[in-house]
């Protein structure tokens, strides 16, 4: 929907007569002539640039990411009708000029643009790489000035040529245009900082060289909203202070000859990485050394003892091989960070400029406050995660230091519901829910897996989750029995009515809801604060006592929705709202430990009432009155 939007604008707004547009990238001039139709986009950066800018239909081709990890989901469905060219590596120079036609290469890499020969010398980041360009596509020979050296750099020149020739002269020459990321420029000297600047200028080029000016503006202004959240977020919180290590890989510095000793790959002071963690309002420990990446000693990083560990995550090098590294080398075995398992886990995609990098900053602090305080207030479905403790703790058992989840913060879930304070020591496994919407809010966020048993359902469950709701116990057709919630050891009780928590009344009712359910067999009496009275409330006595602080205490989690608290004085004001579905939601993301799926949940949720408000107003009738 936003992608079609977006083409749609960008047709509605192009320039009347942009081309020919000429403009520099890393110190190489080229001039467009049109606009490109057959691009291909070499890594997954540059797709998703694209895609952000709903320019899918000018890709003629892909590299394959799926080797790397997933398409950022906003971007799925146009991202699965662009060609795959090549799944391993890069495409062949011959595929892309003779058979896809290219009149234009998008990569965020500059070993994307490499002349397929020999290394001179070791390459930084593409050693062993056979490079891509040769005389069989008739674009190299690759040599010379803006080849070998850059007249606009300072790093190589005609006597100290850089390790590798690169043809992205040659391509211009042959008709073909293409950009390289700018804080990946071949000489040093001209790469520009990993700063919010370097990104909005970068879109804002491509959106002339494509023709596509307002899209570009609407990008650019989105990133800066997240941005701006990102920082206000962390500023607001206990730990706007938080230090940061960018851990890529613990196997790229291996050459002993240049590296001796024992060093990790990590984001430094340029790059998306500190442009990322600097958005966030995160100190980057090593955001003094020069360019996006840097070698640094283990011991820095022990010695900089950083607030959060954040982790690449790539299938080729997962973010867990990293995590187990740690955790069996002695050095790090005293770190905090190590002790207290404060990691991070971002996807390798996110760790080049884009369109992703607003959203990632603002899903970093969210994680970042989650490791450390156990906080999880907003997600922007970038890709960012953390870990599961428990499967922190498995992982590790048998390495020089395994993760102890008693020291793990977020192990522990604080959250208060309807005036009620209660602190989980694990994610619920055993859940049993009370009445059809505790029943099909829990459906809902795909936590069928983690439902033990069912009751009280009011009619036929919706279809939508129909095969997953019947693969649950039903425990009763009414209200279910302390023994039948004791049988199937439930340790978290979901209930749409202040009646899945009452104590035991007698029988005595013509409603089977005010028997009451507890009783002193199991965690009665229910009596004193938070049974008979509320003082987060207005403090009087209740008509009937209630057992969830009894049931907190015996380890069984409860979770009531709110128009229905026990103390009408804590229900919302004026009745549930809107805000109050997206609450609960958000709540129950973060006692489950399923935010992203919450966030997503709850996008559903806003666009099914914007699509009943649009189809009122498209009806003419400005209300309707009705009666439930």
């Amino acid at each position: 929907m936003l992608l079609v939007m977006a083409s749609c604008v960008a047709l509605a707004t192009a320039y009347s007569n942009p081309y020919p547009y000429t403009h520099k990238n890393c110190g190489i001039e080229q001039t467009i002539t049109d606009t490109p139709q057959k691009v291909i986009t070499m890594n997954q950066g540059a797709t998703e640039f694209m895609l952000a800018m709903g320019l899918q239909n000018n890709i003629a081709g892909q590299r394959a990411v799926s080797e790397l990890d997933p398409i950022w989901p906003r971007y799925a469905e146009a991202y699965a009708t662009i060609a795959v060219i090549n799944t391993t590596g890069y495409p062949s120079d011959e595929q892309m000029v003779d058979e896809y036609k290219a009149d234009f290469i998008f990569a965020s890499w500059r070993s994307a643009f490499r002349e397929k020969e020999t290394p001179k010398v070791h390459a930084e980041d593409t050693a062993g790489s056979p490079g891509v360009w040769s005389d069989k596509s008739g674009v190299a020979p690759c040599d010379g000035e803006n080849s070998d050296w850059w007249a606009e750099g300072s790093t190589y020149n005609a006597t100290n040529p850089h390790g590798y020739s690169t043809c992205r002269s040659q391509l211009h020459a042959k008709g073909i245009g293409t950009w390289l990321e700018p804080v990946s420029c071949e000489d040093p000297d001209l790469r520009q900082s990993g700063t919010p600047e370097t990104v909005y200028e970068a879109i804002t080029t491509l959106g002339r060289i494509f023709n596509v000016p307002t899209v570009a503006s609407k990008l650019i202004d989105d990133m800066k909203h997240d941005f701006k959240l990102a920082a206000e977020t962390l500023a607001k919180s206990a730990a706007y202070s938080l230090t940061a290590v960018w851990l890529d890989c613990v196997s790229c510095c291996s050459n002993q000859t240049v590296y001796p000793g024992e060093w990790a790959f990590v984001g430094s002071g340029g790059g998306a990485p500190h442009l990322i963690m600097n958005e966030s309002g995160l100190k980057n420990v090593f955001a003094d050394r020069e360019n996006s990446w840097a070698c640094v000693k283990l011991e820095e990083i022990v010695d900089a003892n950083p607030d959060v560990m954040i982790v690449v995550d790539a299938s080729f090098d997962p973010a867990m091989d990293k995590i187990e590294f740690m955790h069996n080398h002695d050095l790090f075995c005293n770190s905090r960070f190590v002790r207290q398992a404060d990691y991070i886990k971002v996807p390798f995609s996110a760790s080049t400029l884009g369109p992703r990098n607003g959203a990632a900053a603002l899903d970093i602090v969210s994680a970042a406050l989650h490791v450390i305080t156990g906080s999880m207030e907003l997600n922007g479905e970038s890709g960012v995660d953390f870990f599961d403790p428990l499967m922190l703790a498995d992982r590790t058992k048998d390495l020089k230091c395994p993760v102890d989840p008693s020291k793990v913060k977020y192990m522990k879930t604080t959250y208060t519901n309807c005036g009620v304070r209660n602190t989980l020591t694990k994610t619920p496994e055993r859940v049993v829910t009370i009445h059809q919407g505790a029943t099909e809010f829990m459906l809902a966020m795909g936590l069928e897996d983690k439902m033990v048993g069912t009751a009280t359902m009011d009619d036929v469950i919706w279809p939508r989750y129909a095969e997953a709701y019947n693969q649950i116990p039903i425990l009763s057709k009414g209200e279910p029995t302390e023994k039948q919630i004791m049988d199937v050891s439930a340790d978290f009780i979901v209930g749409a009515y202040s009646s899945a928590f009452a104590e035991f009344r007698g029988t005595n009712c013509v409603f089977d809801s005010c028997k009451g359910i507890f009783s002193n067999d199991t965690v009665g009496p229910c009596d004193g604060e938070n049974s008979d009275y509320f003082p987060a409330g207005d403090g009087s006595k209740t008509p009937y006592s209630t057992c969830r602080p009894q049931l907190h205490a015996a380890g069984i989690g409860t979770w009531l929705w709110e128009d229905y608290c026990e103390d009408p004085a804590l229900r919302p004001a004026g009745g549930a709202t809107e805000d109050t579905v997206y609450a609960a939601v958000e709540q129950l993301g973060h006692i489950f430990n399923v935010p992203h799926v919450a966030s997503k949940l709850i996008a559903d949720i806003r666009n099914d009432f914007k699509v009943a408000e649009d189809a009122l107003k498209a009806s003419g009738m400005k209300s309707l009155k009705a009666v439930i």
